[in-house]
Parts: C-alpha cells; structure tokens; sequence
C-alpha cells in the first residue's frame, strides 16, 4: 500500500507569524462559476442554403458565467452568488422562451454571437467579469472572454 501523500508540504500555521502565508491565505485568486439555463429558439440566416440550421429549431441552453479575482479578506468572497444572480438574471429572463433573431443584436444568433451579446451586457454590472460560456447542446458550446484577452492570453503564452 502506497504511503498517503501529505495535503500541503507547509502546512498553513495558526498565527501568519510570515506575512507572506497571511497575504497568499487572505486575499486568494478564485474564479466564481455559476450556471443559468433558458430554453429558445433560433434559426441562422447566414448558412449555405439547405443546411438544417437555416430551419427554425430550438435549444435548451445551458449558460455559464465566470468571475474572478481576489476575494476580500474580511468576507471571504469574491463576489455573492446572490450578486451574482442579480445581474445575471434579467439577461436569462430577456432570452428565455424567445425567438433569438427577433433581439436586437441577434439578428444571426449563432452561439459566438450569443456570448458576445450576453458580455456586452454583462460586462457593465460585473467589473470581475472573466469568461461566458453558452451549451447549445450538451456536447457543443462556446467560450467567451471578452474584447482582446483571447489575443492577449494568446500572446501571454507565446512570451510576446
């Protein structure tokens, strides 16, 4: 039997006595998840005649919103779930039961669009937005970060 792996090789102490340990447990980097669900419909003006999704259809979508950031120290959260739900929540009751392309915006409402559409909504109310991302199906789906940080994580990990 192999021996168990200890959770930590510095186990935090009880009295921060290194500031480095207070600073790295007070305030950490987290990204907050939650997801919202709404049923629509759409089709897609923009496709080769006879593709199927030209053909009004609907989804089930499933509609996940990330933050993230460092949570406060006295809270111990980066953001309520409730906070959350308040900026979210119109957005999903503004789509839910809709036909998409009669939005304004979402005259082509493919998933790329959709994610861009809910961000510029979103973004004003949630400074720690992060990243959207929108299940047509459940094995498709698309992510969205936002104007710029595709190129710039992009960058990131290339060292430019």
């Amino acid at each position: 039997m192999a021996a168990a792996l200890p959770l930590s090789a510095t186990p935090l102490s009880d009295d921060f006595s290194d500031l480095n340990e207070l600073a790295a447990f007070a305030s950490p980097q987290v990204e907050l998840c939650r997801e919202y669900r709404f049923e629509a419909a759409h089709r897609l003006p923009k496709v080769p005649p006879g593709h199927r999704c030209a053909r009004l259809h609907g989804h089930s979508y499933k509609l996940e919103i990330c933050i993230s950031g460092a949570t406060d120290a006295e809270s111990g959260w980066l953001l309520d779930f409730y906070d959350l739900d308040r900026a979210v929540q119109p957005i999903v009751d503004a789509l839910d039961h809709q036909m998409l392309n009669d939005l304004e915006g979402l005259e082509n409402p493919t998933c790329e669009r959709l994610c861009g559409w809910i961000w510029r909504r979103l973004a004003p109310e949630l400074a720690q937005l992060d990243s959207i991302t929108v299940w047509e199906t459940v094995d498709s789906r698309c992510t969205y970060r936002g104007p710029g940080r595709v190129r710039a994580a992009r960058e990131a990990a290339h060292g430019r």
